[in-house]
């Protein structure tokens, strides 16, 4: 089959998303979307036309991380032949522990950057530095790369004596820590020659093109590195000297126009935006567990009588002939199961009891206060049944919109403008503050205003003034609310209403119910704690130990209570809120001022837009379509009105 994507069930969007950092952002901001699979935690530099094809105005750069001689050295793999780019046991940017680097001498180099490379230094094409011979300017950048190399084999040194997971560690902190002004960073094209500027001012290249490809601006795009050089990592570019780009490891780093499809461009969605991106959850019957399921601490409410229960969390999910994605925790014992957007056997296990359903966590959300506002209660067992009659292949690549449909390749294609579909839909930093300003906003009630000779219109009677708000739109109203205070507290109910009206997914204005625990973190995070909780168990139990083999009693009993009695103080200073509720900022009470809150998302759109609040939008128009098409199943026969479905091979296609 070769590789193939598990998406979403409910939205559509794959899990495996990718990131390119902006210029001056740490490293810790840049992934790639196939995780740490590949033995990198950031997009790479090479050049591939199915990833799209930078050109010089794009503003994008390389950042040196290294080369392959030194991975396989740091690996103890110097005879290993193989392609070391895919070295499945070399791992990035896979540990949080910034402790317990026993030797930060030898990682503490220093770089030397060449003048026209270095950060915040002109690469313009205008830069006096830009016209130095061709041949020159190879040499140059020739011996400048090969001298990166030394730190590295004075590292391979130092560590040769060390095990596989302690020289992991050491560049772990070395690869993920560095200041982005320490950084080695190259343009991505380079400098410009006398006799190239003609053809790189016509197509953004440094080269003219050859074979019989049309010349122009019309050339496809995705064919560009095909004919045009001039990269410093393109093969057999003198950089490179003789050997292939893959020698060094550059970093793409994103310019603002960007143009490389393995992630979405760090200029235009933040860290904080795509919170929870890459987390999936599935829905698993409760067929599935050969015990029985058993209730469990943490369990939500719907899962007592529901056919299906939670999982936990995963940060990497497989491609689909690799293998089934593994859960933290393992709820019910359950570490893994086949999350499935196809059953593809569906003949033999027409009840899909090997099969889960997979989605973001927050999607569930979406989705649950979808089904709040249409029906007053949740609807998990139905959204389950729709699951199974939706697992087709037909059925489920079709009818998606435009935006999702162009990200649906073989390997999610992050196109430039659509990095709002990995925007976290219920956690949205742009706007928590804007909620916040208009929460709590004592404006008075609704009683008519007096009289005042200051203003002709805050004279007008209540009911002039609700018939003009009628030939108004929303920020009109709002901005006379601000404008003219005799009339904020009398336009309070009429903005809500437009609100609800044209934000029905801004669940803020009517609904406090708070987010799901498993919203909000991952399954690092969870895994990352319960190690800490693990190790401050086994110490205690090893003091306990000695106690009992020194014959100190009563100290030992002592430290049994304590073991005993904090258990969930100590749960919940290492676990924090990672295992609570997440509270949700509510505008529901009715203190709150709505004209402020309507200016405040009228100047967050001219800013760019909320993008979390445009995928919100969208996940809630797909969930609607769910929901319709439970009830159409329901009038079908196919789902009963406690929301089981009736199954039988024959109906599910």
């Amino acid at each position: 089959m070769g590789y193939s994507e598990i998406l979403c069930h409910i939205c559509g969007v794959s899990f495996n998303i990718g990131r390119l950092r902006a210029p001056g952002e740490p490293r810790t901001s840049a992934w790639n979307s196939s995780g740490y699979r590949d033995g990198q935690s950031f997009i790479d530099g090479g050049r591939n036309s199915w990833i799209g094809e930078c050109e010089r105005q794009a503003g994008c750069m390389l950042v040196y991380r290294g080369d392959q001689l030194s991975h396989k050295r740091l690996a103890g793999k110097e005879d290993d032949d193989d392609d070391d780019a895919k070295d499945e046991d070399y791992v990035v940017g896979t540990s949080n522990d910034e402790t317990d680097v026993r030797n930060d001498e030898a990682m503490e180099y220093e770089y030397e950057t060449p003048p026209e490379s270095r950060s915040g230094a002109d690469t313009s094409e205008d830069s006096d530095e830009m016209s130095i011979d061709d041949a020159e300017a190879d040499i140059q950048y020739r011996e400048f790369v090969d001298g990166l190399r030394k730190p590295y084999a004075m590292l391979s040194g130092k560590f040769s004596d060390l095990d596989h997971d302690e020289v992991k560690k050491i560049r772990t902190f070395q690869a993920q820590h560095m200041k982005p002004e320490d950084e080695v960073t190259l343009p991505l094209f380079r400098p410009l020659s006398g006799r190239d500027e003609d053809a790189a001012s016509l197509h953004g290249s440094d080269a003219s093109f050859e074979n019989d490809e049309p010349e122009g601006p019309n050339r496809s795009r995705d064919k560009l590195d095909h004919w045009w050089t001039g990269k410093l990592s393109s093969w057999g570019h003198p950089l490179n000297g003789d050997k292939v780009c893959d020698d060094y490891i550059w970093e793409h780093v994103a310019g603002p126009d960007c143009f490389n499809y393995k992630g979405y461009n760090g200029n235009h969605i933040s860290v904080e935006e795509m919170q929870g991106c890459n987390t999936s959850q599935a829905l698993i019957p409760k067929a599935y567990i050969e015990d029985g399921w058993q209730p469990e601490d943490g369990d939500e409410p719907w899962e007592q009588d529901c056919s299906f229960f939670l999982s936990g969390l995963n940060d990497q999910m497989p491609s689909r002939d690799i293998s089934s994605p593994d859960y933290f925790p393992a709820r019910n014992g359950c570490t893994g199961i086949d999350a499935e957007n196809v059953r593809w056997n569906v003949g033999e296990n027409a009840d899909g009891s090997q099969y889960g359903m997979p989605f973001h966590p927050t999607c569930l959300e979406v989705y649950k206060r979808a089904c709040l506002k249409r029906y007053g209660s949740l609807a998990i067992e139905a959204l389950a049944s729709w699951w199974l009659f939706t697992t087709s292949w037909e059925k489920f690549n079709s009818g998606w919109p435009a935006d999702v449909m162009r990200g649906q390749d073989q390997v999610w294609h992050h196109g430039p403008g659509d990095e709002y579909l990995a925007a976290n839909p219920c956690i949205i930093p742009r706007l928590e503050p804007i909620l916040e300003s208009a929460r709590g906003q004592k404006v008075g009630d609704a009683r008519p205003p007096r009289v005042s000779r200051s203003s002709s219109f805050e004279s007008l009677p209540a009911e002039i003034h609700r018939q003009i708000f009628d030939y108004l739109s929303m920020v009109e109203v709002a901005q006379i609310c601000l404008a003219v205070g005799g009339v904020r507290a009398l336009a309070q109910d009429v903005l809500r209403d437009r609100l609800l009206s044209v934000y029905p997914h801004l669940w803020e204005l009517w609904c406090d119910k708070p987010y799901s625990r498993w919203v909000g973190t991952t399954a690092g995070e969870l895994g990352s704690a319960d190690e800490a909780f693990y190790r401050e168990e086994k110490e205690i139990e090893h003091v306990v130990e000695v106690l009992d083999e020194e014959d100190r009693q009563e100290e030992r009993e002592c430290c049994e209570r304590y073991w005993s009695d904090n258990f969930e103080e100590r749960h919940k200073r290492i676990w924090g809120d990672l295992c609570l509720e997440k509270s949700v900022t509510s505008l529901k009470d009715g203190n709150s001022d709505f004209a402020r809150f309507v200016v405040g998302l009228t100047e967050a759109d001219e800013k760019g837009g909320i993008k979390g609040l445009k995928n919100r939008e969208r996940i809630w128009k797909q969930c609607q379509r769910i929901l319709d098409r439970i009830e159409d199943l329901r009038r079908q026969g196919k789902i009963r009105e406690n929301g089981t479905a009736v199954l039988e091979a024959s109906q599910i296609s």
